[in-house]
């Protein structure tokens, strides 16, 4: 994974564990209105929405959203209806803007990326129509494919970027904003121009591979790929040319914003496996050199289904941390009846904040605090036990943000994406992926993840695995023998290396020979394989634990040379991590996701290259009665496990 430098610089507030943000009402009612539908678990046309959106809009609210320790938040700012027609939906955002600072609350105003509504923008720009994206077909392309009043901007036209750079300068000038949120990243689109500009990305990335990897004599009539298709070489180049217009702009808009203010705050999608849509590609870039804050939009509230299954967002926070840029879960709870729901009891309140405390200390979110309650102008925060609940917490979190600020992962087991098996084999992969990080999360292993080769092809984890990640290329390859040789242990599954970067079949792997070295350690088969939900594909709404976890999880305890950082017995619905905080001590971060059933007991043992004196013990909690010990074997017991707890030690 390469990225490049980034410009500006982040406020002195903005960091890991120092921020607790809420979503405060990031849609216009002008969006309500024109929709005619619910959104966001919203009726915001219904008649007693401006009740409710006047309280959002009042110091009351603010004042309450300081006293339960929120110090970021997301209000609306631009929807895409244009800057004059939101003129006065800006100006009332600008006056919440004044009135949150004055509570020390920051604020990034909400965006859209690619969204238009041509009904109000045209009187902007009349000509918006040659600015859209178009659809294989010559239509054009439509939000949610069927929204046909609202229209995507072409990310190869120069009137978007010069828009959006009005948009960036208006709010963070005029309006105040310390920041900005992106939303609707999407772009492809086959008009002309784009075509053209497709062709030239052909020409400068393929140089002298026309045939090699096309088959072709050049590429002066290539036909950019109308669908998702791994086989298809074009696709490939298709969607890479896709990524790449998106990291442009991106990187463009970004520096606009840091010359503006150089402290702005940058926020949008972080790049993510296509676990949820089997119709939708990634777009965002593999790096975190685009963005400050990532928002990673889910539905993976944690929580434990009625049939047992662990569903929760750890993997968006650790990918995150692979990119080095601190992520909000803006999560829900989606019921296998369908729908999507918010927390409904103080317990989901709980585990919806302590994930991101237990992986690294990530902003501390609360989506759904700031919903409707009824129809008399309240918000969901205002009911005394999710209320009582995000208090608690999030001043708990306000109150130790030193043990999280400034930490560095120390799990010494690391998952491996490799980039092509995740975009060009995603059935294969993921499912090796999901399944894998789901026995080391139901077996207390804990683990980080990378996206990707490091940048100097060097892993900082004892051991890495493999998981089924079928096309690698030489340099891939070639940095595991390395590792390897540096006496690093690898365990590789599947039919891991068996074609090149461009799918192409090997005469052997690209890891051949590896199998009987003594720190490698190969699985036949898949028995990391997560099986497939009900709609016959891998989700991470369906996380089901591989019947074979136990052996899988023995494998990779054996196969860390220096064995697991920390050893942990808990039952399957614990989570743990393990990070060194500032000051140099251990701490062991211990979720209970099936906090309804109860608290339970954990006992922990650090690997003794860690230093840790386990008879220092300071145990840090939001819960009441959770207790810590350490016994004559020098093992440290916590009993009472409510939801969340860290175990400091030294």
């Amino acid at each position: 994974m390469s990225k490049q430098g980034k410009p500006g610089r982040v406020p002195e507030w903005f960091e890991r564990g120092r921020i607790r943000w809420a979503w405060g009402g990031w849609e216009p009612p002008s969006f309500y209105l024109r929709a005619g539908s619910l959104s966001g678990g919203v009726d915001g046309r219904a008649l007693w929405a401006p009740r409710w959106w006047e309280h959002l809009h009042s110091e009351k609210h603010v004042a309450a959203m300081a006293e339960i320790g929120i110090n970021l938040v997301t209000t609306h700012y631009y929807k895409g209806f244009g800057l004059e027609f939101e003129a006065e939906e800006m100006e009332r955002t600008r006056k919440l803007v004044e009135l949150y600072h004055q509570y020390g609350i920051h604020v990034l105003g909400y965006c859209q990326y690619t969204t238009v509504y041509p009904e109000a923008l045209m009187d902007e720009v009349p000509d918006l129509a040659e600015h859209v994206q178009y659809a294989p077909d010559g239509s054009k392309r439509l939000y949610g494919g069927s929204g046909y009043f609202r229209w995507q901007w072409d990310l190869t036209s120069p009137v978007f970027m010069e828009y959006l750079k009005r948009v960036v300068s208006n709010g963070l000038e005029n309006i105040g904003l310390d920041g900005v949120e992106w939303d609707g990243t999407v772009f492809s689109c086959y008009c002309d121009r784009c075509t053209e500009v497709f062709r030239q990305y052909l020409r400068d990335s393929y140089a002298g591979r026309e045939y090699e990897l096309f088959g072709l004599p050049h590429f002066d009539h290539a036909l950019p790929a109308p669908q998702i298709s791994s086989s298809d070489p074009m696709y490939h180049a298709w969607h890479e040319f896709r990524v790449d217009q998106m990291h442009g702009t991106l990187r463009e808009l970004y520096g606009h914003a840091k010359s503006v203010r150089e402290d702005a705050v940058f926020a949008t999608y972080p790049p993510a496996p296509g676990l949820t849509r089997p119709d939708r590609d990634r777009i965002m870039p593999w790096s975190g050199d685009y963005l400050d804050l990532a928002t990673s939009e889910c539905h993976e509230m944690p929580r434990v289904t009625e049939d047992g299954r662990l569903v929760c967002a750890m993997r968006h926070l650790k990918q995150c941390t692979a990119i080095g840029v601190p992520s909000f879960v803006t999560a829900w709870i989606v019921p296998d009846s369908g729908g999507y729901r918010a927390p409904e009891t103080a317990n989901e309140v709980k585990l919806s904040i302590a994930e991101s405390a237990v992986y690294g200390g990530h902003p501390f979110p609360a989506t759904w605090a700031n919903r409707p309650l009824g129809t008399d102008g309240k918000a969901l925060y205002q009911d005394p036990a999710r209320g009582g609940a995000l208090k608690s917490y999030m001043n708990f979190f306000r109150d130790n943000e030193e043990l999280y600020a400034g930490s560095t992962p120390l799990a010494n087991v690391g998952v491996y994406y490799s980039l092509a098996s995740v975009d060009y084999d995603r059935e294969g992969a993921l499912r090796s992926l999901q399944g894998i990080e789901q026995i080391m999360l139901q077996n207390q292993i804990p683990f980080r993840i990378y996206m990707g080769m490091p940048e100097d092809e060097v892993f900082d984890t004892d051991l890495v695995c493999i998981a089924n990640q079928r096309l690698m290329s030489n340099v891939e390859g070639h940095a595991f023998r390395n590792h390897v040789a540096a006496d690093g242990g690898l365990v590789i599954t599947g039919e891991t290396g068996s074609y090149d970067e461009n799918r192409r079949g090997r005469a052997d792997d690209v890891l051949a020979g590896m199998g009987t070295h003594a720190k490698v350690t190969r699985l036949e088969g898949f028995p990391e394989a997560c099986e497939a939900g009900p709609e016959g594909r891998v989700s991470p709404l369906h996380p089901y634990l591989p019947a074979k976890h136990r052996e899988v999880a023995a494998a990779i305890a054996a196969g860390a040379p220096r064995g697991l950082a920390v050893e942990v017995r808990a039952d399957a619905y614990v989570g743990v991590d393990l990070w060194r905080t500032a000051d140099g001590r251990v701490a062991v971060h211990l979720i209970n996701y099936n906090n309804q059933a109860g608290p339970t007991t954990v006992s922990l043992r650090p690997a003794t290259w860690l230093n840790a004196d386990v008879n220092r013990l300071e145990l840090l909690t939001p819960d009441d009665d959770t207790a810590v010990q350490t016994r004559d074997d020098g093992s440290v017991v916590v009993t009472g496990l409510a939801s969340y707890a860290a175990v400091v030690i030294g």
